[in-house]
């Protein structure tokens, strides 16, 4: 008897080591699907981070230089720790000059799941960038208001434009003394009132001139075809992000000169308050919410700086305020309610108002130079 149940005992020992074995086996299995294939997860994340950079830094090089489109878009994949040997790129995608793609992969090994004969996987991710064109688009003009069912509307005295304006809806200008050394175009219908106005041409397929002005303006009376406005966002996040220079939150600065220290592109997530001082910066500041530009700023550097609101509006209020540069919020309101403030660059969004007395916004091709490419470039794929 004694002996049977010996037998028994060193039995059930046996069937406990075997229940063991199998439930260690089970979670190593878990262990490796939550930990490998949370890696894989991660490097694929990244790796998609790496290839929409890549296609967004080799469309700027496009149509002109598919080369150098090639060598940008490469470039740009080592140094989000893809290997050159494994970033595949693509120029005149589709038969299309203007558009790049670019695919890349990734061994990543397993740490776990390596008990269970599994050594790792490849990760791979693609985009398609595309360069888009600037003939006809917004950046051609000093003033652009985007809003089909917003009229531009130039109130005020002493206004000063030098370059051409341009309204996907009407233009409405009054109040005192104000000029336009270029072109005003409307896809609607340009209404001009008050006295001494100048404006070298108004193009409408609508135009009513009363007042002072009449007969010191020339009309041309035709059709204006809707412009669309471009986003410029992806490639400017892009650039902050392999530059490392993206902010968390709203950012203020007050009273003392405002010096970012660096030439790249700068990517905040929240508001950007500048308020008094000096503002030094080159090329593009990619803001999500509003900007907000108060007390007497002024640009003390002769380069050329884009303040672009992705959603949000912006708002000038500081009497005498100078920028040289591009102020662009396509999805916004551009609203300038201080006194003698000037722009030399161009003022492009979504709505633009004018409440204030002696603004002056003054163009020159060299604006765009703040840009990545006027015309926008963009993923698509």
């Amino acid at each position: 008897m004694k002996g049977l149940m010996k037998r028994l005992t060193c039995n059930e020992d046996g069937q406990a080591l075997v229940l063991f074995v199998l439930l260690l086996v089970v979670l190593i299995g878990i262990a490796a699907l939550v930990i490998d294939v949370g890696t894989a997860h991660a490097a694929k994340a990244k790796m998609q981070s790496a290839a929409d950079a890549a296609a967004l830094a080799g469309a700027q090089k496009l149509p002109d230089d598919k080369a150098a489109a090639e060598i940008a878009a490469t470039t740009y994949a080592v140094q989000n720790e893809v290997d050159e040997s494994k970033t595949d790129v693509t120029t005149s995608y589709q038969g299309d000059p203007n558009m790049i793609e670019v695919f890349c992969s990734k061994d990543v090994p397993f740490s776990l799941a390596n008990v269970l004969g599994l050594g790792g996987t490849s990760v791979t991710a693609r985009a398609v960038a595309k360069k888009m064109q600037t003939a006809g688009g917004p950046f051609d003009y000093a003033v652009f208001s985007n809003d089909p069912k917003s009229d531009l509307q130039i109130t005020g005295k002493g206004k000063y434009v030098l370059g051409n304006v341009h309204s996907n809806s009407g233009i409405r200008m009054s109040g005192g003394k104000s000029k336009v050394e270029g072109i005003a175009t409307a896809v609607s219908k340009i209404t001009i009132s008050g006295a001494r106005k100048e404006i070298d041409v108004c193009r409408a397929p609508d135009i009513a001139i009363t007042g002072a002005s009449k007969g010191k303006i020339k009309e041309d009376q035709k059709t204006v075809a809707k412009i669309e406005m471009p986003d410029l966002s992806d490639i400017i996040e892009a650039e902050a992000r392999n530059a490392g220079q993206v902010y968390e939150g709203k950012k203020t600065y007050t009273k003392s000169d405002i010096n970012f220290n660096t030439d790249s592109a700068i990517y905040i997530v929240g508001d950007l308050h500048l308020s008094g001082g000096g503002f030094q910066h080159k090329g593009a500041i990619l803001v999500t919410g509003d900007i907000h530009l108060s007390g007497q700023v002024k640009s003390i550097l002769g380069d050329s700086i884009c303040l672009y609101s992705k959603d949000g509006d912006i708002k000038i209020t500081g009497k005498g305020s100078y920028l040289k540069g591009i102020l662009y919020a396509p999805n916004g309101t551009i609203h300038m309610t201080g006194d003698a403030e000037i722009v030399e660059g161009r003022i492009i969004a979504n709505s633009i108002k004018f409440t204030g007395n002696g603004h002056q916004i003054i163009s020159d091709p060299k604006d765009l130079e703040s840009l990545p490419g006027s015309g926008g470039i963009k993923l698509v794929e």
